[in-house]
């Protein structure tokens, strides 16, 4: 999954102002759905075999979701080469978006470069894990 500028404690937009615009449209109004649909949930009600790799790209100015970022990236307790968190300096969270090609010089890469790398390593590393149980079904099937 990846998640640039991203909500990833869905029940944050619980509020009166954001669920008829972003809430429900999305999600639907079952809490229940928000709360399956959110990473963060998944994470505290530790149900993380559920969760996909993540790249998470923010805004270095992006109101509370550079803060929600970190906190996900905590929760989850430490990150392999397909979980990781990038935070584009200079950037906001419509600037991000506005410049997905465009590389960050800081960073020497952009966010349209990262996704395709991180897609790249998670469809090599779902095709080796899908050999591996072929492999697996194959070597089961002699004996």
């Amino acid at each position: 999954m990846v998640a640039i500028s991203a909500v990833l404690h869905v029940e944050k937009l619980n509020t009166r102002a954001l669920r008829p615009l972003y809430l429900h449209p999305t999600f639907g109004k079952d809490p229940d759905v928000w709360s399956s649909a959110c990473p963060m949930s998944n994470l505290q009600n530790k149900v993380t075999s559920q969760l996909p790799h993540f790249l998470v790209i923010t805004a270095e100015k992006d109101w509370h979701l550079h803060h929600e970022a970190a906190m996900f990236a905590e929760e989850l307790g430490g990150w392999d080469e397909l979980r990781e968190r990038v935070v584009f300096p200079r950037t906001t969270h419509l600037s991000i978006i506005c410049h997905f090609d465009r590389e960050c010089k800081v960073l020497n890469t952009s966010v349209a470069s990262l996704c395709l790398q991180f897609i790249q390593q998670t469809s090599q590393l779902t095709s080796e894990n899908e050999a591996a149980e072929s492999d697996m079904c194959d070597t089961g099937s002699e004996e």
